[in-house]
């Protein structure tokens, strides 16, 4: 399918002194409405289906502290208000429901560190982790949507240039195992209450 949605993002920046920059940003909630066509396995019929999702707000707020000219240190933490993201429902153009997927995700944060060493003809090198909290409830843990705590690592080198500028960056997420407790989630075709129970 495909859809088209509106939104706004607005940030302020201060900085009281050359070595430290406090920035906050808003990102808007966007609602989007999909129009396409799908069918449900095993039949090959397509049939036109519409479905409505909305795409949450989030904050981010930082802090850069340059010690000298040739260091950048930053820390960040994001909100991000998953609380919205109930469920997904797939309708026909009269309106009547084809499947519903229900999600119930929850608010999180996500915390960020990265660090820059500025190097001598425009070059630079870069290293950063993140840590992501899980927005999915064990209640209604589904194996198409899974989500788990993210650690994720990253190195990049770039060079700014008077005409063009490039970066190269390497990025590794990993999570722990999760064992996945009171699952109900619903199937896709039938409301029949599943269980996802397991590691």
């Amino acid at each position: 399918g495909d859809g088209a949605g509106l939104g706004f993002k607005a940030g302020l920046l201060w900085q009281p002194h050359e070595q430290w920059s406090f920035g906050v940003s808003y990102h808007s909630a966007t609602d989007f409405t999909f129009d396409g066509d799908s069918n449900i396995k095993p039949s090959p019929i397509l049939q036109d289906t519409s479905t409505g999702i909305d795409f949450p707000q989030f904050v981010i707020a930082g802090v850069s502290y340059r010690p000298t000219k040739n260091w950048n240190i930053e820390v960040d933490i994001d909100w991000t208000d998953w609380d919205v993201f109930n469920a997904v429902t797939f309708k026909t153009p009269t309106g009547a429901t084809l499947s519903r997927l229900p999600l119930n995700f929850q608010s999180s944060f996500m915390y960020s560190l990265g660090v820059t060493r500025y190097l001598d003809h425009g070059y630079f090198a870069s290293a950063g982790y993140f840590f992501a909290e899980n927005s999915v409830p064990d209640r209604n843990f589904n194996p198409a949507v899974p989500d788990t705590d993210q650690h994720s690592f990253s190195l990049g080198v770039g060079k700014k240039g008077t005409s063009w500028d490039w970066a190269v960056a390497y990025q590794c997420l990993t999570g722990p195992w999760r064992s996945v407790s009171d699952s109900q989630s619903t199937s896709l075709v039938l409301p029949i209450p599943q269980s996802a129970n397991g590691r």
